[in-house]
């Protein structure tokens, strides 16, 4: 088994349901459980649900058990290790759309940290800050923490969202009906605009950044 789709294939195989079933049950389309099963993507948003569904860690889908030997962290450890994938692109600007696969990099993080934050580790990962529209608080090349799982818009919270198919970070607000004000810290360079919530998919919440002074 050398990679997610490997995996993914032979749960599949062992609970004896097709794809059709699988993406029912999780609650995502068909095709896209047809790509990650043909190793075409390896959209991290999506493997939370289908680890939760088949009751396994979500860091055996990523990485396969020899690689989660004696070194691995355990639950005593205080110390976790975070998915990070360094070359996806989470524009602070105009918005992004390279979303390229995992290459099996982590960042540290502290466990209890993380719970006082209440992040589970399985469900948060890492990725790169590209553009300056979230200036001065993130600066290009920033380091965000994104929890899966925090999809509930919250007035004033950064958020990473995918923007009619563009990757972006930003402050997101609830406004009259159905309508998301969309705003940058940057604001004189990068007004605040509306869009209707059916437009935006929340990928999840910035809990945690790191940046070079």
């Amino acid at each position: 088994m050398q990679n997610i789709a490997d995996r993914i294939n032979l749960l599949i195989d062992e609970r004896k349901i097709s794809q059709e079933i699988l993406a029912h049950d999780v609650g995502i389309s068909q095709a896209a459980i047809s790509k990650i099963c043909q190793g075409r993507t390896k959209r991290s948003r999506y493997l939370p649900q289908i680890a939760n569904y088949f009751n396994v860690p979500e860091h055996w889908l990523l990485f396969g058990e020899e690689q989660f030997s004696s070194k691995a962290p355990t639950e005593d450890d205080d110390d976790v290790l975070i998915p990070f994938y360094k070359d996806v692109q989470l524009s602070a600007g105009h918005g992004a759309t390279e979303l390229d696969d995992y290459e099996g990099r982590t960042i540290r993080f502290s466990r209890s940290m993380l719970r006082e934050g209440n992040v589970s580790p399985k469900d948060a990962i890492c990725v790169t800050v590209k553009g300056d529209s979230m200036e001065p608080v993130f600066k290009n090349g920033s380091t965000v923490g994104i929890d899966l799982t925090h999809q509930k818009i919250i007035d004033g919270d950064v958020y990473a969202i995918n923007n009619d198919g563009l990757l972006q970070m930003k402050k997101l607000k609830h406004k009259t009906g159905s309508l998301i004000t969309v705003e940058s810290y940057n604001r004189e360079e990068y007004p605040a605009f509306d869009v209707p919530l059916e437009q935006i998919t929340v990928i999840g919440r910035v809990f945690w950044y790191a940046t070079l002074l």
